[in-house]
């Protein structure tokens, strides 16, 4: 009986070790606003155009994304992981998902292109 005990107690101290080593930390707050600006843009020539994208996490199920323009659309969002997926709403043909692995609590990084975002 102490055999089994002693099996219980030190599996669950290595499946509790593994799990914390590979899994995001699900008490990270990503409220607030995330932004990436190019280094050396210049957009003179056309204001519309933005050096900075930033995402805003609104709630718990809907973020705003400028993408490098003028208009921010909204998005829903969930994370999984350690990756925080981004999907339009309303879902159409002509916009696209965008994927961020979730690096700490003020650091996002576009899984697409590198890019790193950081919260204002």
């Amino acid at each position: 009986m102490k055999r089994v005990f002693f099996v219980l107690i030190v599996s669950s101290i290595i499946w509790s070790c593994e799990r914390d080593e590979c899994c995001a930390d699900s008490e990270i707050e990503l409220k607030g606003k995330f932004s990436y600006t190019i280094l050396g843009c210049d957009n003179s020539a056309n204001l519309e155009l933005s050096c900075t994208a930033w995402i805003k996490i609104i709630d718990y199920v809907e973020a705003l994304v400028l993408p490098f323009g003028d208009v921010a659309y909204y998005y829903s969002y969930n994370v999984s992981g350690d990756v925080l997926t981004l999907r339009p709403i309303p879902v159409s043909s002509l916009s696209f998902n965008y994927n961020f692995k979730i690096i700490n609590a003020s650091t996002l990084e576009d899984i697409d292109n590198g890019d790193i975002y950081t919260k204002e």
